[in-house]
């Protein structure tokens, strides 16, 4: 099944972003009521509002211009948000700010500095480098006290050793992440640190580890009637009960998403895709049809268009149609080559094996399920490997290689 793809957060100094109209005016009318009400209407834009305005206000102190106005806007938001969206992170998070002096705000700006150079960096594939400089960003941040700062690099650190295979060590990352987060109740980083943790435990299909992550995400989210993080939330649970085989449970996750009206559409794509293999699990075979046609029209691509198509070409191979089956598995192959995402280009190896396999030729079908069990094996993907073992020793035991098959099926259950 399909694994959200795990992308580096940007969490670090952050670019201004420009606040609605209503919220501007009410803030520079002290209209309290006013500031509620815009904050409501958009919470997020709300904080980004709040985000910019503290490095704002850091640049006006270093340069030692004047500041009230904006210290006064700040201080009115931070208790808009802690008195009635019971968010107190904020401020937590000025009142720290107000009490560096200058030799700690030119530290604080260095080490945003590093962090994205760091970026950079690892973006060019130079991981070591870009872990030093994070590290030593980690570092300053803790003797600061800047919350956010330390949990935004050590999520980016734990991004950076998933992406370099590293998982026990990025799984470290992200519990330190969400347990210095939940200290401060700053819900932003508990939610994206459950997310990727979710994220993490479900590809290594540790799928009671990312329920319970998912849940506790989603009562974050229920908390501050987030319609945004509630979508995302079920969407994962849906994934991970259909994962479980229990799919009737799974598309009723799939049916709640959809129905949230303010929910995180850009997750609708990985809904459909959801629903589609749910339904193909069924052998409704015509509604899964229509929920990947959906998922492919609001997919572009990437790893998610990819795994639909995997799904189409193996939905296509259940009725019979192996020359469409192969036809759309090589395309979900293209994208995946061409974006090196080698565990999915293994499953997609593993499906072609198993159309070539009702083929009858079985000679393609043992080459490739050889190349995909070699490539499992190189992603210590233990659960993969242990699946093409047994599609293997299935094969060999239909050609009457018995001894062989028994090797092989006694490798899948060690």
């Amino acid at each position: 099944m399909f694994a959200n793809s795990v992308l580096l957060i940007l969490l670090a100094a952050g670019s201004p972003v420009r606040s609605p109209d209503a919220l501007e005016k009410a803030l520079a009318n002290g209209d309290r009521s006013s500031v509620l009400t815009a904050v409501k209407a958009d919470p997020v834009a709300g904080k980004r509002y709040f985000a910019a305005g503290l490095e704002k206000l850091l640049t006006l102190r270093l340069e030692e211009k004047p500041s009230v106005d904006l210290e006064r806007r700040l201080k009115l938001l931070s208790r808009v948000y802690d008195e009635d969206l019971n968010e107190s992170y904020l401020a937590d998070f000025l009142a720290v700010y107000l009490s560096w002096n200058k030799e700690q705000i030119r530290k604080k700006l260095a080490a945003d500095s590093q962090v994205s150079e760091a970026q950079r960096r690892f973006a060019k594939g130079d991981v070591e480098e870009a872990r030093s400089l994070l590290s030593d960003a980690l570092s300053v941040y803790r003797k600061l006290k800047h919350t956010k700062g330390v949990t935004a690099t050590l999520l980016l650190l734990g991004q950076i050793e998933h992406r370099s295979s590293r998982f026990e060590e990025a799984e470290k990352l992200y519990r330190e992440a969400l347990a210095v987060a939940r200290r401060a109740r700053y819900r932003t980083h508990v939610l994206k640190s459950l997310l990727l943790l979710g994220s993490l435990c479900k590809w290594h299909g540790r799928l009671p580890e990312a329920r319970k992550a998912y849940r506790e995400y989603l009562k974050w989210a229920e908390e501050a009637s987030d319609g945004r993080a509630r979508s995302r939330a079920l969407a994962n649970l849906a994934d991970v009960a259909l994962q479980e085989g229990d799919v009737d449970r799974a598309l009723d996750f799939c049916r709640k998403t959809l129905a949230i009206s303010n929910r995180d559409r850009r997750f609708d794509g990985f809904v459909y895709y959801i629903q589609g293999a749910a339904y193909h699990a069924q052998r409704d075979y015509l509604n899964a049809f229509r929920a990947y046609e959906k998922a492919l029209e609001l997919t572009r691509g990437g790893r998610l268009r990819a795994a639909i198509l995997d799904g189409m070409g193996l939905l296509w191979a259940a009725q019979g149609d192996y020359s469409r089956a192969l036809e759309t598995l090589r395309k979900a192959m293209e994208i995946e080559k061409k974006r090196r995402y080698r565990s999915a280009a293994a499953a997609t190896t593993g499906n072609m094996a198993q159309v070539y396999a009702a083929l009858g030729d079985a000679p393609k079908a043992e080459r490739l399920f050889r190349d995909a069990l070699e490539a499992a094996k190189s992603l210590k993907d233990r659960a993969m490997e242990a699946r093409f073992l047994s599609n293997l020793g299935v094969l060999l035991r239909n050609r009457k290689e018995y001894a062989e098959a028994e090797r092989i099926f006694g490798q899948a259950l060690g």
